[in-house]
């Protein structure tokens, strides 16, 4: 196996593991840029420490540009955000769809220090989970416009739950389900994961969707 599927294999299974845990463990005796890259879930081995979620996050945010609200992308209203993702999806754009849902810095310095996941039972470490969305969101993109993209997708409304999930500053729209009309009729179907409110701007938290 290539190196680095290894690590993207290694990460993968070791994210259970660590969700289990509650805590990374790195070595104790390396430099700070070995360190971000040791995510061990064998607290036995002598001359480890843990290392605190305080400590992760600062990690991973020294890697990403600093931003202060949802940027390019975003919509000013959660109706506005699914109008462009059916356009987007009309007109087969994966560019355009991809700038739908979180960026890095976004996924850094805003929902992740705020998520579930800094407390246990859900504790991750940050570079883990954002690759987990990451590429469960750039899968599901590709099969969301091979499955409807470049044709009309006979978009005739959406529901989400009709109250929103709060962390911190952040407002989280969840189960939300597409309506679709065509010459077979109606069907509603998650075409997309939950929208991400802040601060009156809109952005897709992923892209994850049952196709």
């Amino acid at each position: 196996m290539k190196p680095r599927m290894w690590t993207l294999a290694a990460l993968l299974s070791s994210a259970a593991l660590v969700a289990g845990i509650g805590a990374v463990w790195v070595r104790a005796d390396v430099g700070p840029q070995q360190t971000d890259r040791l995510v061990e879930s064998d607290s036995t081995r002598s001359g480890d420490v843990l290392l605190p979620m305080p400590a992760m996050i600062r990690r991973f945010q020294a890697t990403l540009p600093r931003v202060n609200a949802l940027g390019d992308g975003s919509a000013a209203s959660r109706d506005a955000l699914v109008e462009a993702f059916a356009a987007a999806v009309e007109d087969s754009s994966a560019a355009r769809l991809h700038r739908l849902r979180l960026d890095a810095a976004e996924f850094g310095w805003l929902y992740f220090p705020e998520s579930r996941y800094t407390t246990k039972p859900y504790e991750l470490p940050p570079e883990t989970l954002w690759m987990l969305m990451d590429q469960n969101s750039r899968k599901a993109e590709t099969r969301l416009l091979r499955s409807f993209g470049g044709r009309p997708l006979g978009f005739a409304g959406y529901q989400c739950e009709a109250a929103p999930r709060r962390e911190g500053p952040n407002r989280y729209w969840e189960r939300c389900v597409v309506t679709l009309a065509g010459p077979e009729g109606r069907r509603r179907m998650r075409l997309f994961g939950s929208i991400m409110e802040r601060d009156g701007r809109f952005k897709f938290v992923s892209i994850a969707n049952d196709l």
